[in-house]
């Protein structure tokens, strides 16, 4: 079968008569008239119950998001914070003006600010700026 779905628009006789069987084979028995006034019943019943369900579900689903949000942030304001230590000067990273003045005094006396930096920033440099 390898027809496209827009090549017939019929089916074969002895494909009509599979479907049919096949119909026939799966078709659900004929309610009698009581049942199917209760199964009809019972249908209008759970579709009108949807509605005020869905309503339930959805504010049930609020409460429990605010709650959530309420915990988070309430839990957050009300933890203790730790002792936090003085602050002292820093620069732009972050790192103490101290720990600077200690790597510099390690590196020694440098002359050349281009001395100091790692060789392949050098190389970087002199193809950018090109010194």
């Amino acid at each position: 079968m390898s027809h496209e779905r827009g090549d017939r628009t019929q089916l074969a006789t002895h494909e009509g008569a599979l479907v049919e069987r096949v119909a026939e084979l799966y078709a659900a028995p004929p309610l009698s008239p009581t049942r199917r006034v209760r199964f009809d019943a019972r249908l209008a019943e759970r579709l009108g119950a949807s509605a005020p369900r869905r309503r339930l579900v959805v504010a049930a689903s609020l409460a429990a998001a605010a709650s959530v949000l309420v915990a988070v942030f309430g839990l957050r304001a009300l933890s203790p914070r730790g002792v936090v230590p003085p602050p002292t000067e820093s620069t732009p990273l972050g790192v103490a003006v101290q720990d600077d003045d200690a790597i510099l005094a390690m590196m020694g006396p440098i002359a050349d600010a281009n001395d100091a930096l790692p060789e392949d920033y050098r190389a970087i440099s002199a193809l950018v700026i090109g010194e």
